[in-house]
């Protein structure tokens, strides 16, 4: 039975080395962009749905958050075993942080399992549910945080592109798993635009073409990117591992 390391290196291993890979990937997002602005220009009425509380698309989202966060525990573990703490640390942090946000994506389960609203919830959760980023203390700052993690996603790679050849090239150096690659940055520029549009630029409004909720298709392609971003990681270290015990 073949090992997941074995499977995501079948998977990603061509995005270190073909550029039409590289392409494909980074073009990916315009598809499902233009399917949900089709339905939401053609069937209207369907398209709240389709971005609703526990629909698919959050669901779906919940599930890549949890790979990702799987693969971030799996480096983390990995860094730590070849004497890489620093790294370590990062990736440990970022695994708590994804599942921290996948579970968020469910409510914690809580319409799953049918569990009654506990009462500090019902007074400061602005959505009446158990969940800690729509508290009433923590909401007037999220969309801020998908700004500037969007940003860093979407912009991050300018930063190793800046840097020298030689830096690059030493596969442990902590640039090469901190920063995003150019071919993933698609998927969290739809993040960083979607929510400083609909923050600074084109607030709601009633009758209004945006909505708050057209953030959710967003926000599908932003756990994708996280997914994509630890999985290349992951193939990337594993690849340079073996590299250095040849």
């Amino acid at each position: 039975m073949r090992s997941l390391s074995d499977v995501l290196d079948t998977l990603f291993a061509p995005l270190e080395t073909s550029r039409r890979a590289r392409t494909g990937v980074f073009l990916f997002p315009v598809v499902p962009i233009v399917i949900f602005l089709s339905i939401k220009l053609l069937a209207p009425d369907t398209y709240p749905t389709l971005i609703t509380e526990d629909s698919a698309v959050e669901r779906l989202q919940a599930l890549f958050y949890f790979a990702a966060s799987a693969l971030a525990f799996s480096s983390f573990a990995t860094f730590l075993k070849n004497r890489l703490p620093l790294i370590a640390i990062l990736y440990g942090v970022l695994a708590f942080g994804l599942l921290l946000v996948a579970v968020e994506e469910m409510s914690w389960g809580q319409r799953v399992f049918e569990i009654a609203t506990p009462a500090y919830f019902a007074a400061h959760n602005t959505q009446n549910e158990i969940s800690l980023h729509n508290l009433d203390f923590i909401q007037p700052i999220l969309h801020n945080i998908y700004i500037a993690t969007g940003a860093y996603g979407a912009f991050g790679w300018i930063v190793a592109a800046l840097l020298s050849s030689e830096t690059k090239k030493n596969c442990r150096h902590i640039v090469n798993y901190v920063t995003t690659d150019w071919f993933v940055s698609s998927y969290f520029f739809c993040t960083f635009l979607m929510y400083t549009l609909l923050e600074y630029i084109a607030r709601p409004h009633p009758g209004g073409f945006l909505i708050w909720r057209d953030q959710e298709p967003a926000e599908l392609l932003f756990a994708l990117g996280f997914f994509l971003v630890l999985a290349t990681k992951h193939v990337r270290l594993r690849r340079c591992l073996e590299g250095l015990a040849a």
